[in-house]
């Protein structure tokens, strides 16, 4: 077993071995960077459990929660800190980008899971994100059921990946190549933000992960 789930297991958060079984999947990406991880945030607190598992394998991280709703209480002595909000807001957003001020080396989107969350919170938020870092789109399995909002004629959250999935590859300008090269040189046109910046899409059960590509003149 990894070392994230046994601390999921530790914590018993659902993110672990006895529920969505998430983690294989995220010490797969995030091991490699583990000791790098400055800032961290987790949208969706719950009981704190999977906010005290990161804290516990990002060692010098600051762990962010955010949540409308939660009656968790950090340690006073430990790295997590709560900013509550409604991420269906807009305002709200862009006050924990104020209250955080920092890039983000990795975010979660673990709340509401309604598409009006996800798909608010992923453009408000993944321009945050530090390059080399990455956004999750937690339970996508809720695109396709009506209480999450996901009703004929209304985008999902999957409609969005797969949107970004056709926007990157347009016409083949998302380039592969010399960092150094000017948009110009990239190909015809002019590169949209997510072109520019999603570096891979990455499918996992349930997982929609997005990586930051770092930034080029």
């Amino acid at each position: 077993m990894n070392r994230l789930s046994e601390i999921a297991l530790k914590y018993d958060t659902d993110k672990g071995p006895n529920c969505h079984n998430y983690t294989p999947v995220y010490h797969q990406y995030f091991y490699p960077i583990r000791n790098e991880v400055r800032n961290f945030l987790e949208i969706g607190v719950l009981n704190g459990a999977s906010l005290q598992m990161w804290e516990e394998y990002f060692p010098n991280a600051r762990i962010w929660g955010f949540d409308w709703n939660t009656t968790f209480v950090p340690d006073p002595n430990s790295r997590i800190s709560i900013i509550h909000g409604d991420q269906g807001k807009k305002e709200d957003l862009e006050r924990l980008k104020a209250e955080i001020k920092e890039p983000l080396d990795i975010i979660i989107d673990d709340g509401g899971h309604h598409m009006h969350q996800q798909i608010l919170t992923f453009h408000e938020l993944f321009p945050t994100v530090s390059p080399g870092g990455y956004f999750v789109i937690e339970d996508l399995h809720t695109s396709y059921s009506t209480a999450y909002g996901a009703i004929p004629g209304k985008l999902t959250a999957v409609d969005l990946t797969k949107n970004l999935i056709d926007e990157v590859q347009l016409n083949g300008r998302s380039f592969i190549g010399d960092p150094i090269k000017s948009i110009e040189e990239i190909g015809s046109g002019t590169l949209s933000f997510y072109e520019k910046f999603i570096d891979s899409i990455h499918i996992h059960k349930s997982l929609a992960i997005f990586s930051r590509r770092g930034v080029y003149e």
